[in-house]
């Protein structure tokens, strides 16, 4: 970038730009956590259900062993089901409804890119972050996220750039003062 260049792009956000982005923040969470906070307990408790369950369900039904079994069986993964099904809908839906429409997320801002920093405008507010302050940046199939903290970034949809060129021109910028992480699908 010679001196003095800048780079303007208008971006407009959406709830859905805000829910992909959670996602994104969660699904790194998730991947971190995922096998001690959810799938080791949930084998245990999967164990001592299908351990103890034929036992009680042959007593209380006057079932067979066998009769018991797959009874236990049917049940631990018809919960498994709804547990999952849960878990993708909270996934996917929870972010949604938290974002004011007349709230500074879904306002038009426009975000320039200079060797400075990066300074971020929209009705009545102006922030200018230096390029210091920005902690990393991503690229996914539709968006860059220039993170300012672990669960919060600005969103620079891929549409919102004018032409291909502009997109370029952005990466290279953003390129030149951070890591930006290889593209990932969202």
């Amino acid at each position: 970038m010679s001196e003095g260049d800048t780079l303007v792009v208008h971006v407009q956000n959406t709830v859905e730009d805000f829910s992909k982005f959670c996602q994104n923040v969660q699904s790194v969470k998730l991947q971190r956590a995922y096998f001690f906070t959810f799938l080791i307990p949930l084998l245990v408790v999967g164990f001592i259900f299908f351990r103890a369950a034929p036992d009680w369900i042959s007593y209380r039904f006057e079932l067979s062993n066998e009769q018991a079994q797959v009874a236990s069986l049917v049940g631990l993964f018809t919960g498994l089901f709804g547990l999952l099904i849960s878990l993708n809908f909270l996934k996917n839906r929870a972010h949604t409804g938290s974002l004011d429409p007349n709230g500074a997320f879904l306002q038009l801002f426009s975000l320039t890119l200079s060797d400075e920093g990066v300074r971020m405008e929209s009705r009545g507010t102006r922030i200018e972050i230096v390029w210091s302050a920005i902690l990393r940046a991503q690229e996914t199939s539709t968006s860059f996220f220039l993170y300012v903290d672990r669960a919060m970034a600005y969103i620079v949809r891929k549409r919102d750039f004018v032409s291909q060129a502009q997109e370029e021109k952005f990466a290279e910028i953003v390129r030149a003062h951070l890591v930006l992480e290889a593209p990932v699908r969202n």
